[in-house]
């Protein structure tokens, strides 16, 4: 037997229903059934084979197209809770993403269950998500949108006919095994893994925005499962729901001869299962298949046989399948592993997640120009937080000024706004040249030129009148300083130009104050 992992990445949402009906609430499905699979192998290779290797793949159950079940964070696969795990009511085994073993009880020993009951717990059996052999619970991400159908008559929304769709979410990866015959062909055997490869649609209203999924493919290790010292008891653990068959009827309580297993009896007591039926929807046909009664996917199913098993036989057919529909993945199931054959489970201990390795930086145009906006998204947030602490300065002398001159409040004691917009146009004109937005703003034809009682030469109380030149300190002078800022020297006529347009926003917000104070 030929084994592969199929990885599915969700480009889009996928919507899977989980019943065909067009009336009631939707649900989707929280994992990818292999007839979905089938289906989108099927609709590239289907007719380009011939009817007997049509047959071959796709209805003789040669190649098995398995259920894809979500993946942990960690990338670890995920199976259907079994059903026989339970927990205490008034104490949830669920914690933080994960089931605690401690607070689980595995209802397949009756002892679990004695134990449960003689502390006077109530048992709640454990239902939702899918569970991994590290104990951590997987639960699909799922999105609900409301739609319209549009009249193709007069290409508008059509009356009466709103309705939903709940969907998986994108970026969510699930993995799938598909399963060949050892007498497979080969070269029907890379046809498919083709098919199957790069990228597929799955689900409905695939034209419209949803079902695109990205998709890898490694082989698997042959499966040898250790079956050693099985015992007549058995307990086997659906990995997908089972279309068992009692001499041509659906049956809910298989016998071991059902199944393709040595002569035995089924064990109700020591048995978890639910069932469902549903008939699934032949888009190539437009029709729904016939109905499928089968038991759930999680069930646990045990059976007491005449006989010690034989270990490899048991293998073999359990790889093989079970029951009917093996080619869309019903009928996978495993004997109990043995971390979950005790009382209460044995999870494994889940393997740290290897280092990360620093990706090469590629030599590409759009790498140096991102880079490029990033330095001057770093500059420009930089460049900010200079401009507001130099308004916080500015407001202060303004303020200091008015108390050293015993000015009245509604009268400013600085530039004004018309005066800050000539700064801020000669600082566009000098660009990044230093030596002509000096001469721009403090020259003898300058912006900033000395003339007596000008507001540019008005001294401020913030600091001693004189510097350690001995020279008063101004606005002028302050403003002077400013040039020679850090970021001021990057670029100085940007980082003016950025003052004194917010001095300008703070003399308009003042303003208002003052008329506001004046009344």
């Amino acid at each position: 037997m030929h084994r592969y992992e199929l990885t599915l990445s969700l480009i889009d949402d996928v919507i899977l229903s989980e019943r065909a009906a067009t009336s009631g609430g939707h649900r989707s499905l929280r994992h990818i059934p292999g007839g979905t699979l089938l289906g989108a192998a099927a609709s590239r290779l289907y007719a380009r084979l011939s009817p007997e290797d049509v047959f071959t793949v796709f209805h003789s159950g040669k190649v098995r197209f398995g259920n894809a079940y979500p993946l942990s964070a960690s990338g670890a696969p995920s199976f259907p809770m079994p059903m026989s795990l339970h927990e205490v009511k008034d104490a949830p085994a669920e914690s933080g993403g994960r089931i605690d073993a401690a607070r689980t009880y595995n209802f397949v020993r009756v002892e679990a269950a004695s134990k449960v009951r003689a502390a006077g717990g109530q048992p709640k059996q454990l239902r939702e998500g899918y569970l991994t052999r590290h104990g951590t619970l997987v639960k699909p991400q799922t999105a609900f949108r409301l739609k319209t159908a549009i009249d193709p008559r007069t290409g508008r929304v059509a009356e009466g006919q709103l309705f939903g769709y709940e969907s998986l979410q994108s970026g969510q990866r699930f993995a799938a095994e598909i399963a060949f015959d050892a007498d497979l062909s080969p070269v029907l055997r890379d046809q498919v893994l083709e098919v199957l490869s790069g990228q597929i649609s799955v689900g409905r209203s695939r034209s419209a925005q949803y079902g695109r999924a990205r998709t890898e493919l490694r082989a698997l290790e042959p499966n040898t499962p250790s079956l050693q010292g099985l015992g007549r008891r058995v307990s086997l653990w659906l990995l997908s729901d089972l279309a068992a068959c009692h001499e041509g009827v659906p049956t809910f309580s298989p016998q071991p001869q059902d199944l393709g297993l040595p002569s035995g009896r089924f064990v109700p007591e020591a048995s978890f299962l639910r069932v469902r039926r549903y008939a699934p929807y032949n888009t190539h046909r437009r029709l729904p298949d016939l109905e499928r009664q089968v038991i759930s996917a999680g069930s646990v199913l045990t059976f007491e046989f005449d006989a010690e098993l034989d270990a490899a036989e048991l293998a073999r057919t359990l790889a093989a399948g079970l029951g009917l529909h093996r080619e869309v993945g019903l009928g996978v199931a495993i004997a109990l592993p043995e971390w979950l054959s005790d009382t209460q489970p044995r999870f494994e201990t889940e393997p740290a997640p290897a280092p990360l390795q620093p990706v090469p930086e590629p030599d590409d145009p759009l790498v140096r120009w991102l880079k490029t906006r990033a330095g001057v998204s770093g500059q420009d947030t930089e460049l900010k937080e200079w401009v507001a602490a130099k308004v916080r300065e500015l407001i202060a002398m303004q303020r200091a000024a008015m108390r050293l001159h015993g000015l009245p409040h509604f009268e400013l004691a600085g530039p004004t706004r018309s005066q800050w917009g000539l700064v801020a146009a000669a600082a566009e004109n000098a660009r990044d040249k230093l030596d002509a937005l000096e001469a721009a703003l403090f020259g003898d034809n300058g912006v900033c030129k000395a003339k007596n009682n000008d507001d540019w030469h008005r001294i401020t109380g913030t600091r001693p009148v004189t510097n350690a030149e001995g020279k008063e300190v101004t606005y002028s002078r302050w403003l002077r300083e400013c040039l020679a800022a850090p970021v001021a020297g990057r670029n100085p006529g940007l980082a003016v130009a950025r003052l004194a347009g917010a001095a300008q926003k703070m003399l308009t917000q003042r303003q208002w104050d003052l008329a506001g104070e004046k009344q």
